[in-house]
């Protein structure tokens, strides 16, 4: 088998607990991890007749529907669990934090009509072969959208989930269409390792070049510097963590070598090919507070008043919705089959406007929404996700989040128990880490092709451990 099919075949994302729960018949929940969701490709809408839309057109080709620019960030310990469940008692774990996906919208497109409505999508991979999500289960997650009259609920926002296969072509920016090509910083021979010289960002082309543009792209990070405004930049300090403006350049894929050290690319199941199949199921929840369907749960109604340790403020918007996939309202677009599920594009429309203004009082901005799985943590300073590609070739990364300054260390064991290499061993600040290991041993020489353990302590926390491959 050829090594880099192999990998692809056998990798292991972080969607691990999705698939297990699926095989228990249960709940299904999202994956917050920022890193795993990707740019997504333009969704399609059409005549439903008896289920499916036998002719889909995309939202490109739809009058009064434009993209909007979409940045998508975790801020760090910002939700707690008693935001979704104020019954919950400190000694319950009413503080510990949950992880959570906002998405923000800094701006209306330039190019969009005043009376267009706006929408924006975003995808990440469940397998590049696919599950196996035919048997009746749920999709599971919450949505906060801070009670919000004039940008949710009022309008009425359309949040999509489409489960199948959709396209990898991305819908980068507003005035620029996916172009029918594999954009990717891995340059031929593609070998999925990222050197200095190709940290270009998706489309190939740095700012040297001027990414390729005539002029700056309709977007709030484009400048006469970076055309594209694909420019990676750390977390901007001054703003709190749940500001937008704090993370507008964190999804930047150009110069991002340091926190992102493997290619970015359109390429999602790392086959050299652009795949733009189109087939899969969608489920629609409607966020006005006229709607119902898939609402379980609506914790300011349902707290508000009420004599709870943790009273709801009167923006907590959570709301948790469940979608059975086998749901009779689902929708069909080409030949869904959900033997081989290999993606889940998550995509909103229905925007009348972008993030809200600035809290006079506060200063604070927020985004529009905010994702949050159903699964509680129990320590975020051990949410480590397990190493990705595995099986690899060249290198395997375990991404992790601190709460606080932390020891860390994290070695690699050999099948007998014995240290092969060390990973990481220092006193970490609070935020975004990595640890990698390029198949070498202490003493620089590669490691033997096989089975490996990489064992990781944080502070004074439990161990983790996690079996990796490495290909010859």
């Amino acid at each position: 088998m050829n090594p880099v099919h192999g990998m692809r075949r056998f990798s292991l994302l972080l969607m691990a607990a999705l698939v297990a729960s699926h095989a228990r018949g249960d709940a299904l929940p999202f994956s917050m991890v920022v890193e795993r969701w990707k740019y997504g490709s333009v969704p399609s809408t059409g005549t439903v007749v008896g289920g499916r839309v036998p002719v889909p057109v995309r939202l490109l080709d739809v009058p009064g529907k434009h993209n909007a620019e979409l940045h998508w960030y975790s801020p760090y310990a910002v939700v707690k669990d008693s935001d979704l469940d104020p019954s919950l008692t400190d000694a319950q774990g009413a503080q510990n934090s949950r992880q959570v996906l906002a998405l923000s919208i800094p701006r209306r497109p330039i190019t969009a009509l005043p009376s267009d409505t706006l929408w924006v999508s975003l995808t990440y991979l469940l397998d590049p072969v696919g599950l196996d999500f035919h048997r009746s289960g749920l999709i599971e997650f919450w949505v906060n959208d801070w009670r919000d009259q004039t940008l949710v609920r009022g309008p009425g926002l359309k949040l999509h989930v489409d489960l199948g296969a959709v396209s990898e072509d991305q819908m980068r920016a507003p005035d620029q269409p996916p172009n029918s090509r594999l954009d990717t910083e891995d340059r031929s021979p593609p070998d999925a390792l990222l050197v200095p010289e190709e940290d270009t960002g998706v489309d190939g082309v740095d700012d040297s070049a001027g990414d390729a543009l005539s002029s700056p792209l309709d977007l709030a990070t484009a400048n006469a510097e970076d055309r594209a405004g694909d420019d990676y930049h750390a977390p901007a300090a001054g703003y709190t963590e749940i500001d937008p403006r704090r993370w507008i350049r964190s999804n930047g894929t150009e110069r991002n070598l340091r926190v992102w050290p493997r290619p970015d690319s359109e390429d999602l199941d790392l086959d050299n090919v652009l795949d733009t199949e189109e087939s899969y199921f969608e489920y629609t929840i409607d966020l006005s507070d006229t709607s119902r369907r898939y609402l379980v749960s609506d914790v300011y109604a349902e707290f508000a008043g009420k004599a709870v340790p943790h009273p709801p403020r009167s923006d907590n918007g959570w709301r948790r919705y469940r979608i059975p996939i086998d749901d009779a309202a689902r929708v069909s677009f080409g030949a869904p089959d959900l033997i081989r599920a290999r993606h889940v594009r998550i995509w909103v429309d229905g925007i009348v406007s972008p993030d809200g203004p600035e809290d006079p009082v506060t200063h604070q901005k927020r985004p529009i929404l905010v994702l949050a799985g159903i699964a509680r943590t129990q320590d975020i300073r051990e949410v480590i996700g397990s190493g990705a590609p595995n099986p690899f070739l060249s290198s395997t990364t375990f991404a992790y989040r601190l709460e606080a300054r932390a020891r860390v260390r994290a070695v690699v064991l050999d099948l007998q128990g014995r240290e092969v290499a060390v990973l990481d061993d220092d006193d970490r600040d609070a935020g975004y880490h990595a640890f990698v290991w390029d198949g070498r041993q202490a003493d620089g020489q590669l490691a033997p092709a096989g089975l490996y353990f990489v064992k990781a302590r944080i502070e004074a926390g439990r161990e983790r451990l996690w079996r990796v491959i490495r290909l010859r």
